[in-house]
């Protein structure tokens, strides 16, 4: 038997007009992926944003929750920005540049501490209006604008296709081979990588199942015979 088969260590895609003005800059920060509001794995590293929505390696390693749990579920992923900082040392801090630069363009309030791109997606996802100047902005836009950065979120609608991913989620049953990956069920089919249900995180997992199932069930049919 084979279980549902879907792209794994994918891109995630999103609303393509957020996705758009976004596209090439990257961020380090950590990524949450909420299914039906609840958090259920969170990944730091590199977050890079892409014409059809998030990538990067944390991103990857979501991607296979975001394909088990289909439309079934909402899906969302949250970004936090600055995971070094606390939304209050990140008010402060915007309280400080409109102080010192009054007259810098609000969008660009958040400059030198994230992408300069990103940063202004997320005074304007904050705002919900024209930003102006830095000085104009109010206590309560600012606290929004922290919160933001800590947590920057994305409706996810699914992942790219076969041909953009690096592996594939679901497989054979482990439970119908035995130790030298022989089919329980088939006497003398041996099975290795991912034909299994089985699979890893990035950073080599799935190559070294590939290598090592292979060297097992390769010598394994050999000295069947």
């Amino acid at each position: 038997s084979v279980t549902t088969l879907f792209p794994a260590l994918v891109q995630v895609k999103t609303d393509p007009r957020r996705a758009k003005p976004l596209k090439g800059a990257r961020s380090a920060g950590t990524a949450t992926l909420f299914l039906n509001g609840k958090p259920v794995k969170t990944v730091s590293g590199e977050i890079q944003f892409t014409e059809n929505g998030l990538s990067g390696i944390c991103i990857f390693e979501l991607s296979r929750l975001v394909g088990e749990a289909g439309r079934a579920q909402k899906a969302e992923i949250s970004l936090d920005l600055l995971p070094e900082y606390s939304a209050e040392e990140i008010l402060s801090m915007l309280r400080n540049t409109k102080k010192v630069l009054g007259n810098l363009p609000a969008d660009d309030i958040l400059s030198g501490c994230v992408h300069k791109l990103v940063g202004r997606e997320v005074v304007r996802a904050a705002l919900m209006r024209t930003p102006g100047r830095a000085v104009e902005l109010k206590t309560a836009e600012l606290v929004s604008i922290a919160d933001r950065v800590k947590d920057f979120r994305f409706e996810v609608f699914g992942t790219l296709t076969w041909k953009d991913a690096q592996i594939t989620a679901g497989g054979v049953p482990l439970r119908e081979t035995d130790e030298n990956l022989q089919s329980r069920l088939c006497p003398g089919l041996y099975l290795a990588g991912e034909l299994l249900n089985i699979d890893g995180d990035c950073g080599g997992f799935n190559l070294h199942w590939a290598w090592s199932t292979g060297i097992t069930a390769g010598s394994a049919a050999a000295f069947s015979l």
